[in-house]
């Protein structure tokens, strides 16, 4: 599909969606609430509301002087609906008048009636040419895929139609927009016709008043004879240019700002560790000195499990506490607090290491400067590394992730020991 046939059909979609939860949500007092396997609407009665069903087989044969707003499997509308329509399900068919505007989703949408506004749809039916479109069995009725507006059904305004398979051999009044991946036009169409699609025909009888655009990706897969509309036009989609390749310069110029960015960062973040928190940092490091192996071990096993427990705990908050707070607010949380030790770990690193490397050789701020300089230098320089700079780069980075969460795991343990606190940094602030 085209990137403006994906957009449209997104758009639908997310507009179905919220359409139908802002109508559940906010119009439903006052309203008539049905929920059953099999509810029908008998002819000659009349419902002065508006009805809200949900079921297996739904059928209004009677008159509805208001909304329907309908959620099933098979939904048939032979009555009059004096406003709205709003449904989803697996096979629609709206036979009756309806005076307002017509929202509808599902496997196979047939549109035999009368619709006095607008018309949006999201149907099923192949995508690409050639993949079959298999009938479905729906409630004991067989429904085939696709939307299809007949030549008795007719669209008092606007229509905008998303789905696989498509054919339009009613009336449109106003503009017509389709995305589909099979599209036939045979109706009549007052206004202009947008066409997205991988397949495009356009039958001699049909009718378009204003200008026909259409766009395809496949190669010859567009039929439309000559004196259809006004005018016919290609849409073209421009190819994006490729960004000119940096210079070496820049190339150099963009890589020591990243430098200079990373070292700062790293540096701050360590020099608030030894200032803020010298026992904690310091049993941390008494970890990353004395037990070396299993903190990079935990570490592993943290990078490992992060994601599947962290999925499981928001199954688990959602399942307990709902989407909105639970679920939202421990995912939050935890890839949070996952972000935190992943930013805070070169930090730890590059200060093992500089106390290793530096010993001394003055304050732990100058061992914090050496040791998170010689760390991000390693990690920056392995990026000009040919093919798999990258690569190595972020094993490095996982590397000193694993060493330093797994060591900040370990010295929360109770019991751990405390090394000497790191000195207060002296001169000025970083």
């Amino acid at each position: 599909m085209g990137a403006i046939q994906r957009s449209i059909r997104g758009t639908v979609a997310a507009v179905l969606a919220a359409t139908l939860l802002l109508a559940l949500a906010g119009g439903a007092i006052g309203a008539t609430l049905v929920s059953q396997d099999n509810y029908r609407l008998p002819a000659g009665e009349v419902l002065e509301d508006n009805l809200y069903v949900a079921g297996g087989s739904i059928i209004i044969d009677g008159k509805i002087d208001g909304d329907l707003v309908a959620v099933g499997g098979y939904i048939e509308v032979n009555g009059e609906i004096s406003g709205d329509i709003l449904a989803a399900g697996g096979a629609i068919v709206v036979n009756g008048p309806v005076a307002g505007d017509v929202r509808i989703a599902g496997g196979g949408l047939t549109l035999n009636g009368p619709i006095g506004g607008d018309l949006v749809s999201a149907g099923g039916g192949a995508a690409f040419p050639g993949m079959p479109s298999v009938p479905m069995t729906i409630e004991g009725r067989q429904v085939q895929q696709g939307t299809h507006l007949t030549a008795a059904g007719s669209v008092g305004k606007d229509a905008i139609m998303t789905g696989g398979t498509g054919v339009i051999d009613g009336t449109i009044a106003g503009t017509l927009w389709a995305g589909m991946g099979s599209i036939q036009l045979n109706g009549e169409v007052g206004g202009d016709a947008h066409l997205y699609g991988n397949q495009i025909t356009v039958s001699d009888g049909a009718s378009v008043g204003g200008v026909l655009y259409y766009s395809t990706d496949t190669q010859g897969a567009v039929t439309i004879p000559s004196g259809v509309a006004l005018s016919v036009e290609p849409v073209v989609t421009e190819t994006p240019q490729a960004a000119p390749e940096p210079s070496l310069a820049e190339q150099i110029l963009r890589w020591t700002i990243g430098l200079v960015r990373a070292l700062i960062g790293l540096l701050v973040l360590g020099w608030l560790l030894v200032r803020l928190l010298p026992k904690f940092t310091a049993r941390t490091l008494g970890v990353m000195n004395t037990q070396p192996l299993p903190a990079i071990g935990v570490g592993l096993l943290i990078v490992i499990a992060a994601v599947p427990a962290v999925m499981v705990l928001v199954g688990l908050a959602w399942l307990f506490w709902g989407f909105f707070p639970g679920a939202l607010a421990t995912a939050m949380f935890l890839f949070g607090v996952l972000g935190v030790l992943w930013f805070v770990s070169p930090a730890f690193t590059g200060l093992w290491v500089g106390r290793r490397l530096f010993a001394g050789q003055g304050s732990d701020v100058l061992k914090l400067v050496l040791g998170v300089l010689l760390v991000v230098l390693v990690i920056r320089i392995a990026e000009w590394i040919p093919f798999a700079g990258g690569f190595i780069a972020w094993l490095l980075l996982l590397l000193s992730f694993a060493f330093a969460g797994g060591a900040i795991v370990l010295a929360l343990r109770p019991g751990t020991p405390d090394v000497e606190p790191a000195a207060a940094p002296t001169g000025p602030p970083l």
